[in-house]
């Protein structure tokens, strides 16, 4: 029986866990070191330094305004800052508007942190993307399976011989171990779209107009990014807003497969 699942922008961690902690903030301070600071800024690459005055924090400074000597504090204002408790799929959405920007983390009328686009790139927010695919693929093979089944004789008259045979050498591996699943948990994202491709009216019911239109379910990009510990989510700031259509069009595609299983279960 299926059970309904809200596919969102809240799945996953919040930018709390990927926030660089206020106590590593590299401050202008009056007085301070500036060639200092200015190495250190081109080193990791920022855009501005946070500024403290008589110990509160009052501000942001450019490194261009700290290179050029004007020393221009421009204001905080809530343009700059973003809530501890925000997914960070929804954060992944604000860098993909704008990847220059940085946020100062708050959380309880406090700033905790900062995060940048570079930090797409830490566990949680890996993690949190995963969990999107995961429910995304966990609904489109509840899908298929409530429509042709589960059973091998099912599968083998919509995939190849191939693809049957790898999913079976998986099960084999598992069965030995007394973790033996119905075929269909086997196969991957691929051969999944395959079968939609294949089925009779599936892809129509999607929205699709032509069958080949399907392919875009495949999510190639957001995929390849996830499916390794050692492959980076962001390899260049392109990749923040492809990865970022991905995440929409998983969302809006999970939607729609919901929609289908409730009319399924009416």
């Amino acid at each position: 029986m299926h059970t309904e699942q809200t596919i969102s922008r809240q799945i996953g961690y919040t930018v709390r866990e990927i926030a660089t902690p206020e106590s590593a903030f590299d401050y202008w301070i009056q007085g301070c070191d500036e060639t200092e600071l200015l190495k250190q800024g081109e080193k990791e690459g920022y855009t501005y330094f946070p500024v403290k005055e008589n110990g509160l924090f009052k501000g942001v400074m450019t490194i261009n305004s700290l290179k050029s000597g004007d020393r221009k504090i421009m204001p905080l204002t809530s343009d700059w800052l973003i809530a501890a408790d925000t997914p960070i799929l929804h954060l992944l959405e604000l860098f993909a508007e704008d990847d220059m920007r940085n946020f100062f983390v708050l959380s309880s009328s406090k700033i905790m942190g900062m995060v940048s686009p570079a930090d797409l790139n830490r566990i949680p927010s890996r993690a949190s993307v995963y969990l999107l695919v995961a429910h995304y693929e966990t609904l489109l093979t509840e899908l298929i399976r409530q429509e042709i089944g589960e059973t091998d004789e099912a599968l083998n008259r919509y995939l190849s011989e191939k693809s049957i045979e790898k999913a079976r050498n998986t099960r084999n591996q598992e069965r030995s171990e007394d973790l033996e699943l119905p075929l269909i948990r086997y196969i991957y994202l691929f051969d999944l779209v395959e079968i939609i491709k294949r089925h009779d009216d599936l892809w129509d019911r999607l929205g699709f107009i032509k069958r080949d239109h399907a392919n875009v379910l495949k999510f190639n990009t957001i995929r390849n990014a996830v499916a390794h510990l050692n492959n980076l989510l962001i390899n260049t700031k392109d990749d923040i807003k492809k990865i970022n259509d991905d995440c929409d069009k998983i969302i809006e595609y999970s939607q729609k497969i919901s929609q289908l299983l409730r009319k399924k279960n009416i």
